[in-house]
């Protein structure tokens, strides 16, 4: 039998997978021309196997518009780990296929301001019915939530909730807020791509908080790259997403490839040395952490006194203020309350 025709009986190689391309050294080369130093491109490769693990249907999804969506959060300095960025699969009528959209949390982008260093302090949370809560001419003067109350009108349960509110402080003193009802909020959810899947109901008090710290992100005087890109990439009214990394990159990905190397997933975050290094980014030491606990309730005065490092605070409270996602949106809301109560 002639060598043409051995040739032509060898089945055909199955096309590469979008994990294929992903551990291939030649998207490993693009994530290093566009990753800040601070992020390995094997690093931000295995955060996105990750993301499609949790999420398999991101491996059907349209491979251009995976990568892209990648390209485009490693040019932000971000990582799509789901909690401050995410790769959500969204169906495309018009193409008949599968899409990845990159969604911004909002921790993402206070992640992005606070590098600008212009920052201060920046805050989203939600307003229940049941809370004490007072805006006035573009400035949040008190929110009170129900559990803390103490007055004797305090209603017996927290109601629903009723809004979300943003505010940031700058380091010249200036400040900013926005406060969204919770019609104004499910509005521009009826207006999203998946109003009815995806964050808007696995994570809908977090997507509140988005919708409004991003409609009070424009106000910022932030001049860091990264943020007004992580801005350019929804619009506020519509949170439809723009492309902004170039088509031909992402299509360029997509020829066979070898397969490179994927570091071993690192060992699980130390619940204490994140605790601090949160701390510490405010500007704040170990007795001003042992100040928020008091207030909290979460330690009485007297074990307060037995705290002397971090290492003396029970792992099931650091977890607590951590939260599950790691986002530390406990503690930094008692940081907030803290530094507030010192001003007044």
């Amino acid at each position: 039998m002639s060598t043409e025709k051995q040739l032509a009986k060898k089945p055909a190689a199955p096309p590469a997978t979008i994990r294929d391309h992903l551990e291939s050294p030649k998207f490993a080369q693009q994530l290093a021309m566009v990753l800040p130093k601070h992020i390995t491109p094997q690093r931000q490769v295995r955060v996105a196997i990750t993301a499609m693990m949790r999420n398999p249907k991101l491996m059907d999804c349209d491979q251009a518009s995976f990568f892209n969506a990648m390209l485009t959060c490693s040019q932000i300095g971000l990582e799509p780990d789901g909690r401050l960025a995410h790769l959500i699969p969204y169906r495309n009528n018009k193409r008949n296929c599968m899409e990845v959209q990159l969604i911004i949390d909002w921790k993402g982008k206070v992640q992005l301001a606070y590098r600008s260093g212009m920052v201060s302090v920046m805050h989203a949370d939600m307003i229940y019915t049941g809370d004490q809560f007072t805006y006035s001419c573009g400035t949040i003067e008190n929110h009170t939530p129900h559990f803390l109350r103490t007055d004797k009108s305090k209603p017996t349960e927290r109601g629903p909730a009723i809004g979300a509110y943003a505010i940031a402080a700058m380091k010249d003193g200036t400040r900013s807020a926005c406060v969204m009802s919770i019609d104004e909020i499910n509005a521009i959810r009826r207006r999203s791509k998946s109003p009815d899947s995806g964050p808007w109901v696995t994570d809908y008090h977090e997507m509140c908080k988005k919708t409004v710290f991003h409609r009070m992100s424009k106000w910022l005087p932030l001049s860091s790259e990264d943020f007004r890109k992580a801005l350019e990439l929804e619009d506020d009214e519509e949170h439809e997403m723009r492309n902004v990394t170039e088509p031909q990159t992402a299509q360029s990905l997509l020829a066979p490839v070898a397969t490179m190397a994927i570091e071993e997933p690192e060992a699980p975050q130390d619940p204490r040395a994140a605790i601090m290094a949160i701390v510490e980014a405010r500007g704040l030491t170990f007795a001003d952490f042992v100040e928020c606990l008091v207030a909290d309730g979460a330690v009485t005065p007297a074990d307060a006194g037995a705290l002397r490092t971090i290492a003396d605070v029970p792992a099931a409270i650091c977890v607590d203020y951590l939260g599950a996602d790691g986002a530390g949106e406990n503690l930094t809301r008692s940081i907030n309350f803290l530094i507030e109560q010192r001003k007044a």
